[in-house]
């Protein structure tokens, strides 16, 4: 190893689902990068000169520094916890700077997830949900679930309403984020708030928020299919859709 280089014996690689089926099943877009935010991955895209399977993704990794080079940044590393954005594997080399160290109070597993909760924090953000309103979050895979804890957790709202078309995801939603309801979509119009809230939504996608108020407001956020909407009438509302996972 020279300078700042170390070696990761792997601990755990999350696995981003909806990428890796794109790329498992051929769907992938031609000509788009993996992420162009991550040396690993542009590397690796670089290599498979495409994005058919079995080009490796996973952006998520933690492990155990077992080698280090004799810079002073990689040496303190030694036999420390670390996270970084790397693909699949069980060994890796890469530079000191590529890495975070992983606080002691923060588990392998947690550690995993540090993107995934900044993403669901901007998105938030972005809404801007206040004191008192009903927020209803679209899409209840791990972005989706971390953005209804958070809201959960951040914020005293007057009620926080769970939308998925999979039992599981919304058993998820009770039991991990606490939501007051979590329902299919086909049974949205059965939902009544003190905002009048009425929503359609079809796989996990908004076809229809407040028909009755014209104000509603809709931007993209961030990359993919993360959308947000946001009503600010008297006694508002808010609904988040996460179905991406940056």
């Amino acid at each position: 190893l020279v300078e700042d280089e170390i070696v990761i014996r792997t601990a755990a690689s999350a696995i981003s689902a909806g990428t890796e089926l794109l790329l498992y099943r051929g769907e992938f877009p031609a000509g788009i990068p993996l992420d162009s935010t991550i040396a690993s991955l542009q590397s690796e895209q670089e290599h498979a000169s495409n994005t058919i399977y079995p080009t490796r993704y996973g952006y998520t990794l933690v492990g155990t520094v077992i080698r280090a080079g004799p810079h002073a940044t990689a040496s303190k590393l030694l036999n420390k916890r670390v996270f970084t954005f790397h693909p699949h594997c069980s060994l890796l080399k890469t530079h000191a700077q590529h890495v975070h160290l992983i606080p002691s109070h923060i588990s392998t597993l947690d550690a995993l997830f540090l993107p995934s909760i900044e993403t669901a924090t901007c998105l938030i953000h972005d809404a801007h949900p206040r004191v008192g309103d009903c927020v209803g979050v679209f899409g209840l895979g791990v972005i989706g679930l971390l953005t209804a804890a958070v809201l959960k957790r951040t914020l005293p709202l007057n009620k926080l309403i769970a939308f998925d078309t999979l039992p599981t995801r919304l058993q998820h939603a009770s039991t991990f984020a606490h939501a007051d309801a979590a329902i299919h979509p086909q049974h949205a119009s059965s939902i009544r708030t003190h905002a009048a809230l009425a929503l359609h939504v079809h796989r996990c996608s908004i076809n229809q928020i407040h028909r009755e108020h014209q104000a509603c407001v809709q931007r993209g956020v961030a990359a993919n299919h993360n959308t947000i909407s946001n009503h600010n009438a008297a006694g508002s509302s808010s609904s988040l859709r996460a179905d991406g996972h940056r």
